[in-house]
């Protein structure tokens, strides 16, 4: 099974600046999305594979709302937060611009018709 060419480059923005996202258009491909930081110069790959993790997680009443701190602590946090295990995706990224250009050219499908190549500057 080849995930070559299983996605397709699109236009899009992040954080008001030109950048491109890859999006899968077939089963097998191994990525639910690519995104293009131009900000930081960074191609964010987010994978279809899972992993269990602790993330902090705002603490919720037996209402579903939001518990706020009773005293505020130096770090200025202001709600309560609690350690939870949840299953997040596995990510990726690449800031060598050749890599992340040999990456669009194995992944999307239109890399040679699409201009990334001056959105990654």
């Amino acid at each position: 099974m080849s995930s070559k060419n299983t996605m397709i480059a699109i236009t899009t923005s992040w954080n008001e600046q030109a950048s491109f996202r890859l999006i899968p258009t077939e089963l097998e491909c191994p990525y639910n999305e690519v995104i293009y930081d131009p900000e930081s110069k960074t191609l964010a790959i987010i994978s279809k594979d899972k992993k269990d993790t602790f993330q902090m997680l705002p603490k919720l009443d037996p209402n579903g709302e939001i518990q706020p701190l009773r005293k505020v602590p130096a770090s200025g946090r202001k709600i309560a937060e609690e350690r939870k295990m949840m299953q997040t995706y596995y990510e990726y990224y690449i800031t060598d611009k050749s890599e992340m250009i040999e990456f669009v050219k194995h992944f999307a499908s239109n890399h040679e018709t699409f201009n990334y190549s001056e959105i990654l500057g």
